[in-house]
């Protein structure tokens, strides 16, 4: 998976049993999940792999395989959302790129049909907590608004707190978890990739507030 891009060159090696795990569960899984979020708010209808790459704020592309999730909300409307693990580059002083750890991401990206982009690069290195053979994806609301730049994180987790208050716990966005010690399944991972989809969603709810696109 390293020499694939799929793990970044700055893992720590202790990492990547988990990180491998979490890939696997993205581009090994075969059926379609039967998936719902929290108080109903969408389904998930459709799933499969296509490889493809999105942009980010930063002008950078995110390009590799993709498992992506038709998403159809209470009023019948879909979207995709694609989730995938990649390597970050792993370079220093770099003039267009500055510096970057070469961490491993989770990217998730939104595809309205309209528009396509990142909505969050999570650091699996940096976001996970690994206990009693569980490991636990959380996140800490960092969020980059386009041309805008970076917005307050507690403004972030204030929005996440009113638009999805189960995905919060304390001041953190709590995404779920997957057995560490064996590979993972669906029904492992369903909380994690259903609270995944939905922090993309909510994310992208905030990005569209603060461009005055849509009342809070």
């Amino acid at each position: 998976m390293l020499a694939n891009g799929v793990l970044g060159e700055g893992s720590s090696t202790v990492h990547h049993g988990y990180l491998a795990n979490i890939a696997g569960l993205l581009l090994l899984e075969r059926t379609t999940p039967a998936l719902r979020s929290c108080e109903s708010r969408f389904t998930i209808r459709g799933t499969g792999l296509r490889s493809t790459s999105f942009g980010n704020a930063a002008g950078g592309r995110w390009e590799g395989t993709y498992r992506y999730f038709i998403i159809e909300d209470a009023n019948g409307d879909s979207q995709i959302v694609s989730l995938a693990v990649l390597g970050q580059m792993l370079v220093r002083n770099d003039p267009v790129f500055g510096n970057t750890n070469g961490r491993t991401m989770l990217v998730v990206a939104v595809d309205d049909f309209d528009t396509r982009h990142n909505s969050l690069q999570l650091d699996l290195d940096r976001f996970v907590e690994v206990e009693d053979g569980v490991v636990t994806v959380w996140h800490d609301g960092t969020l980059t608004c386009g041309k805008k730049g970076a917005a307050r994180r507690s403004e972030v987790l204030e929005f996440v707190r009113r638009k999805a208050p189960h995905l919060m716990d304390d001041d953190r966005v709590q995404l779920g978890s997957i057995p560490a010690d064996r590979p993972a399944r669906w029904e492992d991972a369903d909380r994690l990739i259903v609270n995944t989809v939905e922090y993309a969603l909510v994310r992208d709810a905030f990005r569209a507030f603060v461009a005055g696109r849509t009342r809070q």
